[in-house]
């Protein structure tokens, strides 16, 4: 019999193969993956790809956000349309739905800015609903009136960031290999332990910040000149609150990362979740203190819901 165990080798992904039509789903590995993001939106302008001038037209021409109605889902399509052709050349075109959610979502959605999910045809979840190939549905979540600086333009760049964020998330959900010979175990470790902001998704959206980042002293203004942010830095602290090591320097500088600024920010995040989990724990003893006692109808006032009395108990 033979033991020994088998490693699959994923194929590489060309310039030719990345596109809309051209990609199978679950099909490669996490850093071929990445590197066809790096390589497509690296491009000279000369070479860029016919979907990618068309998703440069439709910015142009169309590129404005509605500042009247900012959580219009009309706005997350348009700019989905246009980072799927300029930044992934439409490989997610046909796999990935939208949609908005707010903070009185249960679960992840009660502390995530966005989230993207994964739903194979194998496991959907509603009999009468079947769909043939991955589905990525992508939420954001809403920017509500407790931020101080919650205008309209601070929304449109949460909003652009973390669409972007998500849409990268995905084409590793869609196209990453999950197979029993090495590929999920991989896959494990990247969403597992990294909760997806694994080395191949860092050094993707590192490219897609460059690209992005305008220098108008050089007379660089990027593909979109968005300026955009998809929180790389809060990906590896995220992994270091989970018990994750602190990545080296030298890994740190090869992903765009300042390991002062990442220190800095790590406190600031360790002692805001320090002053929640007071605040929680403080809740949390009210909530044993106090008791509705439904057969003890003495003097004292009525328990909304069931309308017995309430009597005050020290913890």
């Amino acid at each position: 019999m033979d033991t020994q165990k088998h490693t699959h080798i994923t194929p590489l992904i060309t310039r030719e193969d990345f596109q809309a039509g051209y990609m199978k789903p679950g099909g490669y590995s996490l850093e071929d993956i990445a590197a066809a993001i790096i390589d497509n939106v690296t491009r000279p302008k000369e070479e860029l790809t016919p979907r990618q001038m068309e998703g440069l037209r439709k910015f142009k021409y169309h590129g404005s956000w509605n500042l009247a109605q900012p959580e219009d889902l009309a706005n997350l399509h348009k700019f989905f349309d246009i980072f799927n052709d300029v930044y992934f050349n439409g490989v997610l075109t046909g796999h990935c739905k939208l949609e908005w959610f707010d903070s009185t979502a249960r679960g992840v959605r009660r502390v995530a800015w966005g989230i993207c999910e994964l739903e194979l045809p194998r496991r959907a979840r509603d009999p009468r609903f079947k769909f043939e190939k991955p589905w990525a549905p992508i939420g954001i979540r809403k920017v509500d009136g407790r931020y101080n600086k919650a205008g309209p333009s601070y929304r449109v760049e949460r909003y652009l960031n973390c669409l972007a964020h998500e849409m990268l998330h995905a084409v590793f959900v869609v196209y990453a290999c999950g197979c029993i010979n090495g590929c999920r175990q991989k896959a494990d470790v990247a969403w597992g332990i990294h909760g997806g902001h694994d080395d191949s998704f860092l050094s993707a959206a590192y490219a897609i910040e460059k690209v992005e980042k305008v220098n108008r002293d050089a007379g660089y203004f990027g593909l979109l000149g968005l300026n955009l942010d998809l929180y790389r830095i809060n990906g590896v602290i995220y992994k270091v609150q989970e018990g994750v090591n602190l990545p080296p320097d030298s890994e740190l500088r090869r992903l765009g990362l300042d390991i002062k600024e990442l220190l800095e920010d790590l406190a600031v995040h360790r002692k805001y979740n320090a002053k929640e989990y007071r605040v929680k724990q403080h809740a949390r003893q009210l909530m044993k203190s106090n008791r509705c006692l439904i057969r003890n109808w003495s003097v004292g006032e009525e328990c909304e819901i069931c309308h017995s009395v309430l009597a005050t108990m020290r913890a």
